[in-house]
């Protein structure tokens, strides 16, 4: 199966390679990056939405919030200031894709 691995990425480095190395042997890891801003949001609900389940990992950050989002073919606003890791949870609701979270509550 595939699995979707979302999070903010500087802050929860060793966390994602947790994720990764845990999954390894079970599941095709997915990730997304792209190299404009206006593709970055696109791509990820793509990636996002052909995986079987999602992994949030939440730390201490909110994480980067796009000026832009893809709608109809468009780009608009952000007015609801929502982080690329907040876009993809609510990809994956919307999609009925299973999400489990984890929480990092030290600050270490």
């Amino acid at each position: 199966y595939k699995a979707y691995l979302s999070s903010t990425l500087k802050d929860l480095e060793l966390e994602r390679a947790a994720v990764k190395a845990a999954l390894a042997q079970h599941a095709h890891g997915r990730e997304s990056y792209s190299a404009s801003e206006s593709d970055l949001v696109t791509s990820c609900l793509r990636d996002l939405r052909s995986c079987d389940l999602v992994i949030l990992v939440v730390g201490l950050r909110y994480g980067y919030v796009p000026e832009f989002l893809p709608q109809d073919g468009e780009q608009v606003p952000n007015t609801a200031g929502l982080s690329i890791t907040c876009l993809e949870y609510r990809e994956a609701l919307e999609a009925k894709i299973p999400v489990y979270v984890f929480l990092k509550i030290e600050g270490n």
